[in-house]
């Protein structure tokens, strides 16, 4: 267990899993709130909405370079003030964006608030395992990953009434003072970890987790996760534009994410429980294929609210427990002071796809294409990321299987891994 520092008692303890599912939560909001504000702003502006794709779009390309600067800031700073600095970070930018005077100014904004989501995730994820039993981390890796299917949520559900009652401007204004208070909160009750010493900074280089042992589930958990990001922010990017542009009002739409969101929930708290009795790399399977079904349906019937909503639904609970469940699996296969950068990696290759996917989506928006086309179209990548989830699992059982002899080092260290009691 990593030290900590006096300041952190045990209320600190109890009180930072919420916390840093809070810290999420914001991220899930803001990926939401930008994706059903696009109608509005394009009739504003006088823009198409494919206009919007580069704002859209680069808030995962600065969550990238977050996710893969936060072992090595975690490493320094500490992941306390990581997860402090970023919810500050990308509160501010949130605050900012509705006084954006051209689409350049707006993608500055949106780069910097993606930093700062990208930076809070895996540093979250990995203080979270840390303050939990061994036997415990899975579940509540995902337990506060399900925090962006809550913020989802809740931009689906309030997202069409706060921009009916402030327009677009109060969709960011109202959760970018909300959440610089929670910095402040975090910054004050979240555990604080001591910085690693500088002699064990290569303890969380990316190297490390390409080492004999891991090097083949690294390369898989990256790809399983850059399929599952691409196809979930694909359709919560753009799900409520091609919603509006087929007749739905700008009311209706942002349900679209919500339905993702409430999915996303379910499948999580499953894939949370679950993960305590069954190998998360088996579950991938199960919630991978579920996703593929539901998109089937998606877009095959025709496009009425209710049916497509519970549809949408199915596909969010198979999607984001995708998602959160490659995180699981990275905080079990990596150990030490290897964690927050094995969490870094994977969630960074998906947030990748998070780049390509919407990108894509962009392009389909721009011929006018609809639905149908949309969701058809992440069929054939789910259905390889479910024959990828096949392969970890097996990979991950002959891991576990192999004589102890076999996977340890001469210092009795688990191969790949390397012992720190800080980081």
């Amino acid at each position: 267990m990593p030290l900590l520092s006096s300041s952190s008692g045990p209320r600190g303890r109890f009180d930072s899993v919420p916390l840093l599912l809070l810290a999420l939560v914001a991220d899930g909001f803001d990926t939401a709130a930008f994706a059903f504000v696009i109608p509005t702003l394009s009739r504003a502006w006088g823009l198409h909405p494919a206009a919007f794709t580069l704002p859209l779009v680069i808030a995962n390309f600065g969550a990238v370079v977050g996710f893969f600067c936060c072992g090595w800031l975690s490493s320094r700073i500490g992941r306390h003030t990581v997860v402090s600095a970023s919810v500050a970070l990308f509160s501010v930018g949130t605050l900012l964006l509705p006084l954006s005077p051209s689409i350049a100014v707006m993608s500055a904004l949106r780069l910097l608030i993606g930093f700062g989501f990208g930076a809070v995730i895996p540093a979250a994820v990995s203080l979270a395992s840390d303050v939990v039993p061994p036997r415990l981390r899975a579940s509540v890796s995902v337990a506060v990953l399900i925090g962006l299917s809550v913020g989802f949520t809740l931009g689906g559900l309030v997202g069409g009434r706060l921009l009916t009652r402030f327009g677009w401007h109060g969709v960011f204004w109202l959760p970018g003072a909300f959440f610089a208070v929670c910095a402040v909160l975090m910054w004050w009750r979240l555990p604080r970890i001591s910085p690693a010493e500088p002699g064990q900074a290569a303890t969380a280089s990316l190297r490390s987790l390409f080492a004999a042992g891991l090097r083949s589930r690294t390369i898989m958990l990256g790809l399983f996760a850059f399929i599952v990001f691409a196809a979930y922010y694909t359709l919560q990017s753009w799900l409520p534009t091609l919603l509006v542009s087929t007749g739905f009002t700008t009311t209706q739409a942002p349900l679209a994410a919500a339905a993702l969101g409430i999915g996303g929930i379910v499948g999580g708290i499953l894939l949370a429980l679950g993960s305590a009795y069954v190998r998360p790399a088996r579950l991938l399977i199960v919630v991978s294929l579920l996703a593929v079904g539901c998109l089937v349906v998606a877009g095959l019937v025709p496009v009425r609210l209710a049916v497509l909503l519970t549809v949408l639904g199915g596909a969010g609970a198979g999607l984001l427990a995708s998602c959160n469940g490659s995180a699981a699996i990275a905080v079990g296969v990596y150990d030490g002071a290897t964690r927050t950068t094995g969490v870094a990696w994977t969630a960074g290759i998906g947030r990748v796809g998070s780049i390509v996917g919407p990108a894509a989506g962009g392009l389909l928006v721009a011929l006018d294409q609809g639905v149908p086309v949309l969701v058809l179209g992440l069929v054939a990548p789910l259905l390889l990321a479910a024959g990828i989830a096949i392969a970890l699992a097996r990979r991950t059982r002959a891991a576990e299987r192999k004589p102890l002899g076999a996977r340890q080092d001469p210092h009795g260290r688990a191969a790949g891994t390397k012992l720190s009691t800080k980081e």
